[in-house]
C-alpha cells in the first residue's frame, strides 16, 4: 500500500508556496551558472552541446514555473465524474481533501512520481481499459493500481502484500492466482487485473444496497481496508455515504481522495503544470507470448531468442524458479525486439 505519511493540516498550502518558491529560484541560479561556463570554455566542437545544455534547464526553469503558477489556479472542476457517479463534492472537506492530494502531488518533491505515471501510463492503460471493457468495470479502476503500487508490476510491501495490484497471499488466492514455491501470478500484471476486477466486483455486490455509486466507493474503501472495517465503520457512524463517515482508518479515509486526485492530474496533466512536449519515458519493447510444454532453462530460452536471461525472467518475474520453465503449460512473456 502507498505510505504517504503526511500530516493533513492547514499549513500544507503556505508550506508547498515555499518549496515551490525555493526550487524556482535554484534552477534559475543553476541556469546562470550554466551560461556563464558556456561563455568561459565554449568551444566550436562543444557549441551545439552546450545549447542543448540549457535549452534542457529553460524547459525544466519553465515546467516549475507553470507549477508555481498552478497554486493560482482552480484544483477542483465544479464536477468530477468517478465509477459512473459524481463526486459528492457538496459535502463539506471532500474537495479539501482531493486538493490536497493535488498539491502533494504537484509539489517540487514529489513532481517525479507523476511524471513516473505518465511515463507507464500508455504502457498499462491499454492493458487495463480492455480488460475493465470486458469485465464491465470502469476505466476509474485504473488509477487504483496507480495509487496501490505506481503500475510497478514486481513491488513488494512491507505487509508482504505483492505486485501491480497489491494482492496478499489470500486474496490472490480467493481470485484464482495462483500461488506457490515456483508461480506467483500476483506478479503478472494482466492476470492480476483481472483478478482485481473479480475482487472489485464482489466487494460492489457487497454494498449493492447503497446505490450504483456509493457502493462502488465502499468496494474500493475495501479494498484498501477490507470489507469487516468498512461495514464496522458503516454501522458506527451510521451513514450512507463513504465521504461522510469519520471511523475509518486515516490511509482508507483518504485512499479514494487521492486516486481522484491522480484521475485529475493524469487525465490533464498541463492544467498541473505538466507540457504535452515533455518526453515520458523512452522506447516501449513489446512483450509476445511464447507458450512452453515442457521444462526449458532461462538459458536455453535466452539463447533461442537471442535475448538475455536477465531479460525473459524480468518478463516474467510470475515465475519464480531460477532454474526455468517448470513442468507444466505456460505462456511466456518475450521481448519482440530480436525475436
Amino acid at each position: 500500500m502507498f505510505e504517504y505519511g503526511v500530516e493533513y493540516n492547514e499549513k500544507i498550502n503556505n508550506k508547498t508556496e515555499e518549496v515551490m518558491d525555493k526550487y524556482f529560484k535554484y534552477l534559475v541560479v543553476l541556469l546562470l551558472i550554466v551560461y556563464l561556463a558556456v561563455q568561459l570554455r565554449m568551444t566550436e566542437d562543444t557549441v551545439e552541446k552546450q545549447k542543448n545544455t540549457i535549452n534542457d534547464i529553460t524547459k525544466q526553469v519553465r515546467d516549475v514555473q507553470r507549477a508555481i503558477a498552478v497554486k493560482d489556479q482552480p484544483y477542483i472542476p465544479d464536477s468530477i465524474s468517478f465509477f459512473g457517479g459524481n463526486v459528492p463534492l457538496q459535502y463539506y472537506g471532500v474537495s479539501d481533501d482531493i486538493d490536497f492530494w493535488i498539491r502533494y502531488y504537484v509539489a517540487p518533491k514529489n513532481r517525479w512520481r507523476i511524471i513516473l505515471y505518465l511515463e507507464r501510463k500508455p504502457e498499462f492503460f491499454p492493458k487495463m481499459n480492455s480488460t475493465f471493457k470486458k469485465m464491465d468495470i470502469s476505466p476509474d479502476a485504473g488509477y487504483v493500481s496507480v495509487a496501490e503500487s505506481e503500475l510497478n508490476t514486481t513491488v513488494v510491501s512491507k505487509a508482504g502484500a505483492k505486485g501491480g495490484w497489491q494482492f496478499t497471499l489470500g486474496t490472490g488466492r480467493r481470485n484464482n492466482l495462483t500461488i506457490n514455491g515456483v508461480i506467483d501470478e500476483r506478479f503478472h500484471f494482466e492476470k492480476a487485473t483481472v483478478a482485481a476486477c473479480d475482487e472489485l466486483k464482489t466487494l460492489q455486490k457487497e454494498f449493492k444496497e447503497f446505490g450504483p455509486f456509493e457502493s462502488w466507493m465502499f468496494a474500493l474503501a475495501g479494498y484498501n481496508a477490507g470489507s469487516g472495517r468498512v461495514w464496522q465503520a458503516i454501522r458506527k457512524d451510521n451513514e450512507r455515504s463513504y465521504f461522510l463517515l469519520t471511523s475509518l482508518p486515516k490511509e482508507t479515509e483518504q485512499y479514494i481522495p487521492r486516486i481522484i486526485a491522480l484521475k485529475l492530474i493524469l487525465e490533464n496533466p498541463e492544467r498541473y503544470g505538466f507540457v504535452r512536449e515533455m518526453k515520458f519515458g523512452g522506447a516501449k519493447i513489446k512483450l509476445v507470448d511464447y507458450s512452453v510444454k515442457k521444462f526449458e532453462s532461462w538459458n536455453q530460452l535466452a539463447k533461442k531468442f537471442g535475448i538475455s536471461t536477465k531479460e525473459i525472467q524480468r518478463a516474467n518475474a510470475h515465475i519464480l524458479s531460477r532454474e526455468g520453465i517448470p513442468k507444466g503449460v505456460y505462456t511466456l512473456r518475450i521481448p519482440e525486439r530480436n525475436k
